[in-house]
């Protein structure tokens, strides 16, 4: 997911990984050189180093993440109880982050 400056969330895409653990880290991804990454499945480009290929096109600082409850009203939330995120449409999922 994004957002713009001043937009709406947006769902970009969902990747599916059973690897991994039932609790995770959360926290700031950016991307860089996306002419490069965007010509590969993210898989690849995340496991890999591209030396000669690669031209980084940002820098980026940041000196904290805050995060926010979801919101969606008491019957989504209720709706959405127990359901894997993957099994949730792309709408819904949205209503969560207005």
């Amino acid at each position: 997911m994004c957002r713009p400056d001043g937009g709406d969330w947006m769902l970009r895409k969902r990747i599916v990984r059973e690897d991994l653990p039932e609790t995770l880290q959360a926290g700031v991804n950016v991307t860089s050189d996306y002419k490069l990454s965007a010509s590969m499945p993210a898989a690849k480009y995340n496991a890999e180093l591209f030396p000669g290929m690669s031209s980084p096109d940002s820098v980026s600082a940041f000196d904290f993440v805050r995060f926010s409850r979801l919101a969606g009203t008491p019957e989504l939330r209720s709706k959405l109880a127990g359901k894997e995120v993957v099994a949730v449409n792309d709408a819904d999922l949205l209503a969560l982050f207005r």
